[in-house]
């Protein structure tokens, strides 16, 4: 039973959606399975775990490459960092978006974990720019 937007918190509620909403206090396992139904947070939860899987696959690719063509290990190493990061940020945004309208203090939760996902992906992404930037350090 999908909600509209006037039956549940304001904090749950996005511009211009109004109605998809899941019921809250509900417990994790329906949430879970609400992964595989049509309700307002869908799209934005499988968009995530399908980013997921293309870095993941990407990060398998890049390790099997690195005997095969002259990539060097430290430059694999460093893409594989990236990959990681931008798969703990796309994980972290699918639980919050999955997650976020059980209870309000799981709503707060769920969002700051998101911020984490998007500040470790920053973090990677710094590494990998400062890498690969300094030519003294690093030619291709």
């Amino acid at each position: 039973m999908l909600l509209r937007a006037v039956d549940v918190f304001d904090i749950y509620v996005e511009p211009f959606i109004y109605s998809g909403f899941r019921p809250p206090n509900q417990p994790y396992s329906y949430y879970y399975r609400s992964l595989f139904s049509l309700h307002n947070e869908t799209l934005s939860v499988w968009i995530h775990l399908f980013g997921t899987i293309i870095l993941i696959t990407q990060i398998f690719s890049q390790i099997l490459q690195v005997s095969v063509n002259s990539y060097s290990t430290i430059q694999c190493i460093y893409l594989c960092y990236n990959c990681i990061g931008a798969c703990m940020m796309l994980l972290c945004s699918a639980q919050a978006h999955l997650f976020h309208s059980r209870t309000l203090a799981d709503h707060l939760r769920s969002f700051y974990l998101d911020y984490f996902g998007i500040s470790f992906y920053g973090f990677t992404s710094g590494i990998i720019l400062y890498r690969f930037s300094h030519k003294q350090q690093f030619s291709m």
